[in-house]
């Protein structure tokens, strides 16, 4: 079972709060309270649950694509070496890269595409 941040407010006596704060860097934590919870992250082999980071902060932190269904798609060197730079991109950041193909015959795209927050 994975170590969670309820575990190591646990072993510190701290409340889950104050160690995410702490391991997110938040100013209002005292750096000997953050190298504490830091170093017993490391010893209980925490690693941060993405999905519900992602959640909590109402950002996905991912990059759409919707190729057109009626084009030949990868048959044509064009969309293999633009997806390819949208991994490599979107792996930089880190972002995922979310690729789908729209439906064939649909008269409004922007039907399709789902709200995904402010400026999507």
């Amino acid at each position: 079972m994975a170590i969670t941040i309820r575990d190591i407010a646990k072993k510190l006596d701290l409340s889950i709060a104050a160690v995410s704060r702490a391991l997110d860097g938040y100013p209002d934590i005292s750096e000997a309270t953050r190298r504490k919870v830091v170093q017993a992250a490391l010893e209980m082999g925490y690693a941060p649950n993405r999905a519900a980071r992602q959640l909590r902060r109402k950002k996905a932190d991912a990059v759409g694509y919707i190729l057109p269904a009626h084009t030949p798609r990868f048959a044509d060197p064009f969309f293999t070496e633009f997806l390819a730079g949208l991994g490599d991109e979107t792996a930089v950041h880190p972002f995922d890269l979310l690729i789908s193909i729209a439906p064939p015959r649909r008269r409004s795209r922007k039907a399709d595409l789902p709200r995904l927050g402010p400026g999507a």
